[in-house]
C-alpha cells in the first residue's frame, strides 16, 4: 500500500518498498558509492537472518541469548534508524534550525550588519541590501532545506551505534498468531513501533529505557517480536484482535509504505472493531499524519539551544 499515491498494488517482494540509491554515499573512488549498503548494512542483515530464523523455528523464549542477542541488537538498531521516518525528522530539524538562524540574523540591525560584514570578510561578496530591505525580503522568503544522501547515511550510522546498547538491554518476547487464526501481520517503512503500556502515558513520553514501553517489530506474517523491560521472556499465542492492533500501529506510523503478503488484512478501527478492507484503511489514513507523531521534538528547547550557541559564537566563546 502506497500512502503517498493512496493506492494498493501487487509487486515482487524484491521491489517492495524499494528506492534506488537510497544509501549511496560520496566516495573518493577507492570504495564504491554502495559501500555502506553492501559492506555494513548487508553484513548486519546477513548475520541477523539465521538468528531470526532460529527464533521463529524454536519459538523459545530463551533464544537468542549472549552473543546472538548482541548481534540481533545491531540489526534492530539498523531497522529502527535506516528508514524514511528518521530522514523526515532530520530534515525537519535542519529546516527548523535554518529558520531560527535566519530569524536571529534579522532580529535587529546590529546583528544583521555584523553577520553580513563577517560574510563579506570570509567570501569577498559585498552585501548591499540595507536592514529594512532585508526584513521585507525575509517576510517573503521561504526556506527550503535539501540534504545529501551521504549525510542521512552518516546520521543513520551514528544513531544506530547509539541505539545498539539500548536494544541489547531490552527483553525479547514473541507473539505468535494462533494456529487456528487466519490473521497475518503487516510491516511498514517504520518497522519498529513503540507504544506505551499504560492508557495515560506521562507528558513527553519516550520509549527508551522506559519500563512503560513495548516495541513491536513483526518478523514474519505469523510472528511479532515485542521488546520491553520485563524480567522474563515470553512466547504468547495471539488472536485476530491482537494482530489487528499491531497492524493498526504499523499503518498509522508508516511514512509511505505498508507491506502485506495479501491485499486485505485485519486492522483495528479507532472504535476497537476490526476491519479487513485495505480500501477502508487507505481512506482512514488520509486523516492520519504520515510517520510517528513528533511529540518528542521540543521546538522551544531546540530554539533556545540554537540561540545560545549563536550568542556564544558571536562572543567568540
Amino acid at each position: 500500500m502506497d500512502r503517498a499515491e493512496n493506492r494498493s498494488y501487487r509487486t515482487n517482494i524484491i521491489n517492495a518498498a524499494c528506492e534506488v540509491d537510497y544509501n549511496t554515499v560520496e566516495t573518493t573512488g577507492k570504495y564504491g558509492q554502495d559501500c555502506v549498503e553492501q559492506e555494513v548494512f548487508a553484513e548486519i542483515e546477513g548475520i541477523a537472518e539465521p538468528i531470526i530464523q532460529n527464533m521463529l523455528n524454536s519459538r523459545s523464549p530463551q533464544f537468542p541469548q549472549g552473543r546472538d542477542w548482541e548481534l540481533m541488537a545491531n540489526f534492530l538498531a539498523l531497522m529502527y534508524t535506516r528508514g524514511p521516518t528518521l530522514r523526515r525528522l532530520i530534515k525537519r530539524l535542519h529546516q527548523f534550525g535554518s529558520e531560527v538562524i535566519v530569524d536571529h540574523i534579522h532580529s535587529d540591525e546590529n546583528t544583521y550588519k555584523a553577520t553580513f560584514e563577517e560574510i563579506s570578510k570570509d567570501t569577498g561578496i559585498d552585501v548591499n541590501m540595507d536592514y529594512k530591505e532585508a526584513l521585507r525580503a525575509r517576510q517573503e522568503m521561504e526556506i527550503q532545506v535539501e540534504i545529501p544522501t551521504t549525510h542521512y547515511v552518516h546520521e543513520t550510522l551514528l544513531l544506530g551505534a547509539f541505539f545498539v546498547p539500548v536494544f541489547a538491554e531490552m527483553t525479547p518476547n514473541l507473539e505468535i498468531v494462533n494456529f487456528a487464526c487466519d490473521a497475518k501481520y503487516t510491516i511498514s517503512d517504520c518497522p519498529i513501533v513503540p507504544m506505551s503500556k499504560s492508557l495515560n502515558p506521562s507528558p513527553g513520553w519516550k520509549w527508551y529505557r522506559n519500563s512503560d514501553a513495548d516495541l513491536y517489530f513483526p518478523l514474519s506474517s505469523r510472528a511479532c517480536l515485542v521488546l520491553n523491560y520485563d524480567k522474563h521472556r515470553k512466547v504468547m499465542n495471539v488472536d485476530r484482535r491482537r494482530v489487528a492492533f499491531v497492524n493498526h500501529l504499523m499503518a498509522c506510523n508508516s511514512q509511505r509504505s505498508i507491506i502485506s503478503n495479501q491485499q486485505d488484512f485485519v486492522w483495528r478501527r479507532e472504535n476497537g472493531t476490526t476491519s479487513a478492507s485495505h480500501e477502508e484503511l487507505l481512506e482512514f489514513l488520509e486523516d492520519i499524519p504520515r510517520g510517528p507523531a513528533e511529540t518528542s521534538m521540543d521546538k522551544e528547547s531546540l530554539r533556545m539551544n540554537i540561540l545560545d550557541a549563536l550568542k556564544d559564537s558571536e562572543k567568540g566563546t
